[in-house]
């Protein structure tokens, strides 16, 4: 994916790049992160993830000092599109299926009790893509995974989900994770084996996990666009040989050393 994105990011206007302007990658507990200079994206789409995998970082940290954060893309145009275009080549080779599980991670209730945008974030990206893909409001669901611990998380929860879903016959129930750019644990562990275990016991027939965007050209198309428009001109060209030369005359002008 990295080296699809550079070549996205280099190919966009032609531009001299320096070696400051170069992209390199890191890893924070486990979430991928695409970086540009002082220039990160974070390759989860809605607002906390970030900001809680940098909760224990204070601004002024020498970690995170310059940075400029793209936190929140779950609305953007190309985005949706990307995910839809995922999802139809998907069933384009596998066929459709009965009802669709878009599946976000969960977080705790209180967040959004204290005001967090992230699970407006989450309605809001399901119905984008649903309503790109053509999805009818009775043939899909909203649910949420990952949780753990006592404390109730945003509902409805995405096992309780399906095995409500398998106890009411519904044969085949695809799930996709829209907030996952990239397979991971939660895709991988989580929903392909341990949440096809649930449906399957409460009566269901097949689960099918959509794979997660991952290299899929249209989404590389829309992260290297994304990354673009939030750069600002940072990768703007360096002037060329007559207005250095123009501006070293100037200076000397006024005084400067060669």
């Amino acid at each position: 994916m990295k080296l699809r994105l550079v070549e996205r990011i280099v190919n966009a206007p032609p531009v001299d790049l320096e070696p400051r302007h170069t992209v390199t990658g890191f890893h924070v507990e486990g979430n991928q992160f695409a970086v540009f200079e002082s220039f990160a994206v974070a390759y989860r789409d809605h607002f906390p993830f970030l900001r809680l995998l940098f909760c224990g970082i204070r601004d002024d940290d020498a970690a995170v000092r310059g940075f400029f954060f793209v936190d929140a893309f779950h609305d953007d145009a190309a985005y949706i599109k990307a995910l839809a275009q995922n999802l139809s080549d998907d069933w384009v080779k596998n066929g459709r299926p009965d009802h669709v599980v878009l599946s976000f991670h969960g977080v705790p209730r209180r967040t959004l009790e204290q005001g967090d945008p992230y699970h407006c974030q989450c309605h809001k990206t399901a119905r984008l893509l649903a309503g790109e893909i053509g999805l009818d409001p009775k043939q899909w669901t909203l649910a949420f995974q990952s949780r753990f611990g006592r404390a109730e998380w945003l509902k409805p929860y995405t096992s309780d989900t399906l095995v409500a879903l398998g106890k009411n016959g519904v044969g085949r129930v695809d799930v996709y994770c829209p907030g996952f750019v990239a397979d991971c644990l939660e895709t991988l562990e989580e929903i392909a084996i341990e949440a096809r275990a649930t449906f399957l016991k409460a009566g269901g027939k097949e689960l099918h996990v959509v794979p997660c965007l991952n290299e899929h050209p249209a989404w590389i198309a829309a992260l290297a666009d994304l990354a673009w428009r939030n750069l600002q001109g940072w990768l703007a060209p360096p002037p060329d040989p007559p207005q250095r030369e123009m501006t070293l005359a100037r200076a000397k002008g006024l005084g400067a050393s060669s």
